[in-house]
């Protein structure tokens, strides 16, 4: 017996886990070195104390000294032969998680407690470290933008996060419920069975899909990373992630798009057009071979792009100096626009308008080059500069003309409307120069021209003219209602009106509108002359005036005679009742022959 318990001892006190046993009373009988490590007590401190007192928490305390009554009746009780997880204090006071299996063990006919006890308390924080991981993790994939999700052989979903809800348009509790492959278009489904295939042909326990944009039923676009999960060679099932790349295809099409239209309007331009690197050519357009007369693109990229600037007479400076000036300048200051002659591949030279434009690509600055030939326009601003010398000149000849057949203005305004088609300039410096007022008005009733004469007359300014209405200039309501009238009249019949206007300030003027056709015959606008005759009109009143006092003067006048006629009959009347000669002699009409009395 006493070898037996040597033994126990032995083996007790190598365990790693505490070995307490307390008697039928609750009292400690039996505590091992474990037990002195775990709970801080000496063997000879613990013995013989009461172990709910001493070592379980107040809040288990009542119930396991409840259950212990009625363990050492039966030695039978709920906690023998299992597990449990419980709470114990150390010597110090501290609380901390344990592990406890008890056993029953009859002594001197008593029922006393074995318990093994493990302190879990690294397990615990594990434990707790690892919810928190799983919290975060699920968190994190609650908040993930990219699809998440696991399903099994058959497609049935085992795990999907929450962004499933917006990529399928279905509550998690629908998608569950329905097999992965389901929510593709027929077009995806067949690209995933055909990786599946593949897949399951391979001996490797873990297969990657080849990376997939899939198109969903809902019209979002998906990329999906798969791997395909294998035992023993049969596929049991898969994981991946995906992620939506709708906007970022469309956005991908749409710069597709725009590279597109801009290589073919690249390819297509009329201009030549350069890409300039590290000084030399490094793409152009069609028209830029053929301007420079070569075969291919090839013959002409990467050479210098100062090789084709042409000699200039008389210039201090060589082709090459200015050409790369020009092109430092560009660089400089993002934009350069300048002429030079250009030098064509079989030596003939051409005047050409250059347009140089810095853009930055990769850290770098490249030049992107439009080169135009202006030999063309160069001409043609010759032949018009002769031509307006011509003009000139013979405005000169003209001008004296023009002062004695000034009074036939309004009959050479309708004469010379097609000469001022022909010649802007020549008719603007008559209409200018006119002591009339004159002016063109649109079919809008808007002023498109006035001249210096009409701003005297009216007192208002050109540029309150032009573009605008009579009502918008400020005329008053009646007045620009007749004008506008006058005018829609020319358009409606085709033909001159007249009419005089009082303008505000008193002035009167006579205008005359005339209309203006095109060459094929259309109306496009209407002509106006205007000649200011408030001298006119004020003697015209003025004569009024006079006629209307004659007038009164001769009436009072013939008033007066009756009265003097009626006064002499008195007067004879009188004499002739005194008996006296009558001293006026009467002159009287007889009303039936007229006859003198």
């Amino acid at each position: 017996m006493k070898q037996w318990e040597e033994k126990f001892e032995t083996l007790a006190n190598s365990a790693n886990d505490a070995i307490v046993m307390i008697d039928h009373k609750g009292l400690v009988s039996y505590w091992n070195k474990s037990a002195e490590r775990i709970f801080g007590y000496k063997r000879e401190e613990i013995i013989g104390k009461d172990l709910h007192e001493t070592l379980t928490p107040l809040k288990y305390r009542d119930a396991q000294i409840a259950n212990f009554k009625e363990f050492v009746k039966t030695g039978a009780g709920n906690a023998l032969r299992k597990t449990l997880e419980l709470e114990a204090i150390k010597k110090s006071g501290e609380i901390f998680p344990v592990e406890l299996s008890l056993a029953s063990l009859k002594v001197k006919d008593n029922w006393s407690a074995v318990g093994i006890v493990r302190d879990i308390s690294e397990r615990k924080r594990t434990e707790n470290k690892l919810r928190e991981s799983e919290k975060k993790y699920d968190s994190l994939l609650a908040n993930l933008s990219d699809l998440v999700f696991e399903i099994d052989a058959k497609g049935k979903i085992l795990f999907i996060n929450e962004i499933a809800e917006k990529l399928f348009n279905k509550s998690l509790e629908e998608i569950y419920g329905i097999p992965f492959y389901r929510f593709f278009t027929r077009e995806g489904i067949f690209k995933i069975v055909k990786e599946y295939k593949k897949c399951k042909r391979s001996t490797s326990d873990e297969e990657k899909f080849s990376t997939l944009n899939l198109k969903l039923l809902t019209g979002k676009i998906i990329q999906l990373k798969t791997t395909v999960v294998k035992e023993n060679g049969i596929i049991v099932g898969s994981r991946g992630i995906g992620r939506d790349i709708t906007e970022e295809m469309e956005t991908k099409r749409q710069l597709q798009q725009s590279e597109e239209k801009f290589r073919i309007l690249f390819e297509k331009s009329d201009d030549a057009i350069f890409v300039i690197d590290n000084e030399v050519f490094v793409d152009c357009n069609q028209s830029a071979i053929s301007m420079l007369k070569f075969n291919a693109k090839e013959d002409l990229l990467n050479k210098p792009f100062w090789e084709f600037a042409a000699e200039v007479e008389n210039s201090d400076v060589t082709p090459k100096e200015k050409a790369k000036k020009m092109f430092e300048i560009a660089l400089e200051k993002g934009t350069n626009h300048f002429q030079q002659f250009i030098k064509q591949s079989d030596g003939k030279t051409f005047y050409a308008e250059i347009w140089l434009t810095s853009i930055p690509i990769n850290h770098k600055k490249i030049i992107h080059a439009i080169i135009r030939d202006i030999t063309e326009q160069k001409r043609i601003e010759k032949e018009i500069k002769e031509y307006r010398e011509n003009l000139e000149k013979l405005l000169t000849e003209r001008t004296t003309e023009l002062i004695q057949y000034q009074e036939q203005l309004e009959d050479l305004v309708e004469e010379r409307t097609t000469q001022f088609q022909e010649s802007e300039k020549k008719y603007r410096e008559l209409l200018d120069n006119s002591d009339d007022a004159i002016m063109r008005i649109d079919l809008e009733n808007r002023y498109v021209y006035i001249n210096h004469k009409a701003t005297e007359i009216t007192g208002i300014e050109i540029e309150n003219f032009l573009g605008k209405t009579n009502k918008e200039i400020g005329f008053p309501a009646g007045l620009h209602e007749i004008l506008d009238d006058a005018v829609k009249k020319v358009f409606k019949t085709k033909e001159k009106v007249k009419l005089e206007v009082e303008l505000p300030g008193g002035i009167w003027i006579d205008l005359t509108y005339v209309p203006e056709f095109n060459a094929a015959g259309e109306i496009i606008s209407a002509l106006g002359s205007g000649r200011d005759i408030t001298n006119r009109k004020r003697k015209e009143k003025e004569l009024s005036i006079k006629t209307k006092e004659l007038e009164l003067f001769n009436q009072t006048m013939i008033n007066r005679e009756m009265r003097i006629i009626e006064l002499k009959e008195e007067i004879n009347a009188l004499a002739k009742k005194m008996g006296v000669d009558a001293p006026y002699p009467t002159v009287w009409k007889n009303e039936k022959d007229n006859d003198e009395i």
